[in-house]
């Protein structure tokens, strides 16, 4: 597992379109659908510049088997709110083949410890309750429900 370097990460846009695909299924309102995914290299080495993000990647015989995009948010305290830093894991991508293989486990292992040792108090991500295979994966690491998201489509 190595943290990404702008010089190999063009391999990630072909497993971020895999993990679009995953989730089409799904039909999550809020992601586009049907439309390439806009991973560019511009985007990638943006966040890999950005010292509020963590990009990974775990690699296998030369190949890109999955990678992982974490983000630290520190927010002010308002009325309604608490100051708080939190984490979020942006986006968890294992190729078919290497799922159930401790891949995730890894990535998501050595994220929690950037997230603490960014001062995060929490690390939180969203995902399709459809998607019973990632809620029962992010259960086992011992996420659970904080809030809950209710929408309309108009």
């Amino acid at each position: 597992m190595e943290i990404a370097a702008a010089d190999g990460i063009m391999p990630l846009a072909a497993l971020l379109r895999e993990g679009d695909a995953l989730h089409q299924p799904f039909d999550q309102r809020g992601l586009v659908q049907g439309k390439p995914h806009l991973a560019s290299r511009d985007w990638l080495v943006a966040c890999l510049a950005d010292p509020e993000q963590l990009v990974l990647v775990a690699r296998s015989a030369g190949q890109v088997r999955a990678m992982l995009r974490a983000r630290l948010w520190h927010r002010e305290a308002s009325r309604l709110h608490a100051a708080l830093n939190i984490a979020t894991v942006e986006e968890l991508v294992v190729t078919a083949a290497s799922r159930r293989s401790g891949i995730g486990r890894a990535l998501m292992d050595r994220a929690e410890a950037w997230a603490r040792q960014g001062g995060a108090e929490r690390m939180q991500l969203s995902l399709s309750a459809a998607n019973t295979a990632a809620t029962d994966f992010y259960s086992d690491l011992g996420f659970s429900d904080l809030t809950r998201t209710l929408f309309k489509q108009l």
